[in-house]
């Protein structure tokens, strides 16, 4: 962990400046691997562009790890009896994440940015991010927040909770400034 944030920093680990400052800073280190958690929302491309534009050195290689968000609209999609629209279902969501995907791979093409997609679908996303995290050996996850309201977030779960209690990296949210529901 301690290589992990002196990447992060860009130093050398008997320096100890705060790591949010030294991740924006100019600072010449070595290559920092950066993850991003994207799900195909609004507040998770505002995260990814906030990374782009305020967090991002020239250098750093960013992981996006894309886990659509399939499960809970396909959960919504069972309360259908017919099968015919359930199989609609199941394509449409494979072809909006393949699109955002493509979407995904664009943009770090044309911000010049050294990267990787890897789309999974998980009924967890935050432990895919923390084990991507883990086994791409970065040095910080950059996630947004869906400012989802209490009982949508008590019975959905909430990944940036999950991702900062469990991760063993810093955690960068990006908070929600959109409007959130009341449920």
């Amino acid at each position: 962990m301690c290589s992990r944030l002196a990447c992060l920093r860009g130093e050398t680990r008997e320096s100890s400046p705060s790591c949010l400052t030294a991740a924006a800073s100019n600072e010449k280190g070595p290559p920092r691997c950066v993850l991003v958690g994207m799900d195909g929302s609004e507040n998770a491309e505002d995260a990814f562009n906030w990374y782009l534009k305020d967090i991002f050195k020239p250098g750093d290689r960013v992981v996006v790890v894309f886990c659509p968000d399939l499960i809970h609209g396909l959960v919504e999609q069972m309360t259908y009896p017919c099968r015919d629209t359930f199989t609609a279902s199941v394509v449409e969501a494979r072809d909006r994440a393949e699109s955002i995907q493509i979407a995904l791979r664009d943009k770090l093409d044309r911000a010049g940015v050294k990267g990787s997609i890897h789309m999974t679908v998980a009924t967890n996303p935050g432990q895919v991010l923390v084990q991507e995290a883990e086994r791409e050996d970065a040095c910080m996850i950059v996630i947004g927040c869906r400012g989802r309201g209490t009982i949508r977030r008590t019975v959905l779960g909430s990944v940036s909770a999950y991702v900062l209690h469990h991760s063993h990296v810093p955690v960068m949210v990006y908070p929600s400034l959109r409007t959130s529901q009341s449920l």
